[in-house]
């Protein structure tokens, strides 16, 4: 039986085969996207799930309030780890770790050798102890956990670290050498562990014994005992014992700060993050990894959920808009003796049969789609194998679920032949399948309401977008970049001399030797309060550091006042943006110049706003300082008068190569102010790319669908066709006639698409602080451009209809 109907089905598919093209065409779409799209999220939502009892692991994080705002920190007070094992009951263990943020250099001393070798900006290096290792069970290939930080100054590393630094010796070889951080940090190899080849956000490669910071000047760069200072580099985590709820711990923790810190300016509570949240958490940055977003990710089912919505629709309008062909054979088979059940399974099989090729197209497809989806897949994912046995499965899945809601209701409205009828070539007018017609209107509605939201989703993105890009930054932005000088090197002189050198080649307009450019992703802040008799104000502003060529560089307009004196201590004077100048009630710039915050600081100036974030952000308090040579970021401004693309490429080629004459051992890169500000804006790009390759790929979908009811439109109505042309209709009445019903269902789709539009779009526009206005005039081009194509996947058609034979066509009816 099933051999049977497999033959029967490729017979059929082999008779129709522009159809039978167009519905694997449309069905590999849409599984082609819902492949790639399971690929990303299956990848993201797998982080840090290979933990035991990962439900019960947690991060304590901290929020930070101020009188007028609140700040996340994934960081804790240093101090924290110490004690909350012992001062909160119901913890199973506690892992704290201090990240090595700083551009390390790493050296391996070798007896044999007279120099050292050595490695420069080595990442992914923390300060631990044997709890590490029950947050992250790497495998012990040497050493083990117990005995590798019982003392300071001894550092454990996985396999790849040590195949790096000890080309060709096993780990039991390696134990007992020597590793130096910095020069200053000399430790001893005490320990090797396996790499970490699950997915996880935890990538770190070197582990220095946590007391090594205790026995180092680290104890002091680290505040080790400052429960005031917040720092994402200290890390906590802890697994709670079974039972133990997490809001038992943050009320505790919350206990456990007050008993600790006081602090006059703001109020930190610590709390529990999940492990399984920290990948998609980006309130509480921890490290320097790539989070993802759940919102998008859930956009991206919703993507692949719609693009294979349509497909189906579309498989249903074309099976349907044939079956008027397929009367006579279903009532002989029916005759013939074969029941609903087997006519039934008949037409599940052709489906079947058409969705798995449009499922192995779809893996052939794959290669295109990954671009399709570039900006939402990570690396390590296009290294793995796409063919893995859970995807396989999801495939095999995909494929059933596909073939049954593709597949049910054709199968359901063919059975409803009445054989007498269909043999008589009675099969369309006389069975309930005319009466079926709305519900296949309504599918094609609903084609066009999903593609018209996509379509004019992208206009919405992209004119936000633009105007983002666009927006007037409150400072020069062309024809400057910056350089950051290395870590590593703690003296200003090597600093100086390149600015110096700098300044003095012909492409260069202006060189500054200051802190980050005025937008900048980095946040330094520090509390201020101002006393003005009974009146007291406190918050909390983001501190900015440069000198007065700075002010020049960016074109800053300082509205009164004077520019901060550059000091190489304490710093006691503020330039304050307007921003800062009427939360302090301030209503002129030279109400504010020479007042001053409580703790002796004077503000000698006022500055223009400025936007110093994405445009998401309003612009809030800000002060600029004026610290000299503390400084590590050189800022220059090109030669504008010679705007010209080689010439400012040659100064790029100069500039390189004045870097490696003071830094030769240290890479060079720099980066353009504009495109710092661009990158602002990736993830509204990102979404501009997705919208416009899920919005071309719906309205392809659901032209196609159009086109399937069209033919069954005019296969219904040819016996009309040909009586109207008899009594004398011309072509364009009959193509008119035809056409108007089905454009109207796309206007009725539009009318249903925009005020959905509308809604989403204002929704998504509330996430920034600036936006720009949404014109009515987009609304009515997406509809009419939507409009227009389909009017001519209808005209082709019709057209092809109204010049038919009349007499043939009454005939055959």
């Amino acid at each position: 039986m099933v051999g049977l109907n497999l033959k029967a089905a490729f017979r059929q598919l082999a008779r129709q085969k522009l159809f039978s093209f167009i519905n694997i065409l449309s069905l590999a779409i849409g599984i082609s996207a819902s492949y790639m799209i399971y690929l990303v999220v299956s990848y993201e939502f797998s982080y840090d799930r290979f933990q035991k009892d990962g439900d019960r692991i947690y991060r304590v994080v901290s929020n930070i309030s101020y009188p007028d705002m609140e700040v996340k920190n994934g960081g804790v007070a240093a101090p924290l780890g110490k004690v909350v094992g012992t001062e909160i009951p119901g913890i199973e263990w506690v892992a704290p770790f201090y990240i090595y943020n700083y551009d390390v250099q790493v050296s391996i001393p070798d007896p044999g050798k007279a120099s050292p070798a050595g490695f420069r900006s080595e990442p992914g290096i923390i300060f631990a102890d044997k709890n590490y290792f029950r947050l992250m069970d790497h495998g012990w290939l040497a050493g083990n956990a117990e005995n590798a930080f019982s003392d300071p100054f001894r550092v454990v590393i996985t396999r790849d670290k040590m195949e790096k630094y000890f080309p060709g010796l096993t780990p039991d070889q390696v134990m007992g050498r020597s590793i130096y951080y910095n020069d200053s940090i000399r430790t001893t190899l005490s320990g090797v562990v396996e790499n970490i080849t699950a997915k996880t956000d935890f990538e770190f490669s070197a582990f220095i014994s946590l007391s090594t910071i205790e026995a180092t000047g680290l104890r002091e760069q680290f505040s080790w005992e400052n429960w005031t200072n917040i720092n994402s580099s200290s890390q906590v985590f802890l697994k709670l014992k079974a039972g133990v709820k997490p809001e038992t711990i943050n009320a505790a923790l919350v206990k456990l700060s007050e008993k600790f810190t006081e602090n006059e300016f703001n109020d930190t509570r610590n709390l529990l993050q999940p492990l399984w949240e920290i990948h998609f958490n980006a309130d509480y940055e921890g490290s320097d990894n790539r989070l993802a977003h759940k919102p998008t990710l859930y956009s991206l089912i919703g993507v692949a959920v719609f693009l294979l919505l349509l497909g189906c629709i579309n498989f249903i309008n074309l099976t349907t808009a044939q079956a008027s062909q397929r009367a006579r054979e279903i009532g002989i088979r029916k005759t013939l003796g074969s029941s609903r059940t087997q006519l039934g399974f008949l037409i599940l099989t052709e489906t079947a049969i058409i969705t798995t090729l449009g499922t192995l197209l779809s893996i052939a497809l794959a290669p295109v789609l990954l671009q399709a989806f570039r900006e939402f897949i990570p690396d390590a994912l296009l290294q793995q194998s796409l063919l893995s046995v859970p995807v396989l499965l999801f495939l095999i899945g995909l494929t059933i679920i596909v073939t049954l809601l593709a597949g049910f209701y054709p199968a359901l409205i063919l059975n409803g032949y009445k054989p007498i009828n269909t043999i008589r070539d009675q099969g369309v007018g006389q069975t309930g399948l005319s009466r079926s017609i709305l519900l296949r209107k309504g599918l094609t509605v609903t084609q066009f309401v999903i593609a018209q939201f996509f379509v004019i989703g992208i206009v919405v993105v992209g004119l936000q977008t633009k105007f983002a890009l666009n927006k007037e930054m409150g400072f020069r932005k062309e024809g400057i970049f910056t350089i950051a000088t290395p870590w590593s090197d703690p003296n200003p002189e090597k600093r100086i001399l390149l600015a110096n050198k700098l300044s003095q080649l012909a492409g260069i307009e202006k060189v500054s030797l200051a802190g980050q450019p005025p937008a900048n992703y980095g946040y330094n802040a520090t509390s201020v309060k101002y006393v003005d008799g009974e009146k007291e104000i406190e918050t909390m502003i983001e501190i900015k550091n440069g000198d007065s060529i700075y002010r020049a560089i960016y074109d800053l307009k300082l509205l009164a006042g004077s520019w901060p004196r550059k000091v190489n201590d304490y710093q006691t004077e503020y330039a304050i943006n307007e921003s800062l100048l009427k939360h302090l009630g301030f209503q002129k710039a030279t109400d504010a110049v020479g007042k001053t915050f409580d703790n002796g600081t004077t503000i000698t100036g006022v500055v223009s706003d400025f936007q110093a974030k994405s445009i998401r952000e309003s612009i809030k308090p800000l002060g600029f300082i004026n610290v000299g040579d503390q400084t590590r970021v050189i800022h220059v401004l090109l030669n504008t008068n010679t705007a010209d693309g080689m010439l400012w490429k040659q100064t790029q080629t100069a500039v390189a190569k004045v870097w490696k004459a003071v830094y030769p051992e240290d890479d060079f890169s720099l980066t353009f102010m504009d495109e710092r500000i661009a990158g602002f804006y990736e993830k509204e790009k990102a979404i501009s790319h997705l919208l416009k390759w899920a919005a071309g790929l719906s309205v392809l979908i659901s032209l196609l669908g159009l086109w399937g009811l069209v033919i069954y439109t005019t296969n219904l109505r040819k016996k009309e066709i040909g009586i109207r042309k008899v009594l004398g209709a011309s072509v364009l009445e009959i193509a008119r006639l035809l056409s108007l019903d089905l454009l109207l269902l796309v206007v009725l789709a539009f009318c249903i698409a925009a005020p959905l539009v509308w809604m989403a779009a204002g929704k998504w526009l509330e996430g920034f602080a600036y936006r720009t206005e949404l014109p009515w005039w987009v609304f009515i081009l997406c509809g009419l451009g939507m409009t227009l194509f389909a009017l001519l996947m209808l005209s082709i058609r019709t057209l092809r209809a109204a010049l038919a034979n009349p007499v043939k066509s009454i005939r055959t009816e």
